[in-house]
């Protein structure tokens, strides 16, 4: 079972935003990356990857699974695959 104590403070930790001091060098990265995101965990935004896409200097878009939750390269590891092979194929 869960101790409610480090539960409520790992949600205290996503309340700020840990990138806001590095956003201007992720930027400037032009390291390739997918953004896959899993749009049924109630605990981030529905906007949250697309920050991601806009900070990430070479990020390739972003690729949402409906429904899916925060552990879900788990469940559609097919998924995660396809994305990384187009990835790397692109690079």
């Amino acid at each position: 079972m869960a101790d409610p104590a480090r539960t409520h403070a790992y949600a205290l930790g996503l309340a700020s935003n840990v990138l806001a001091g590095v956003e201007a060098p992720l930027k400037a990265l032009r390291v390739p990356a997918r953004i896959v995101w899993g749009t049924g965990d109630p605990i981030f935004t529905a906007r949250a990857p697309d920050y991601l896409h806009g900070i990430l200097g070479g990020s390739r878009g972003v690729r949402r699974i409906d429904d899916a939750k925060l552990f879900f390269p788990e469940e559609f590891p097919d998924i995660i695959a396809e994305e990384a092979l187009a990835l790397w194929r692109a690079a």
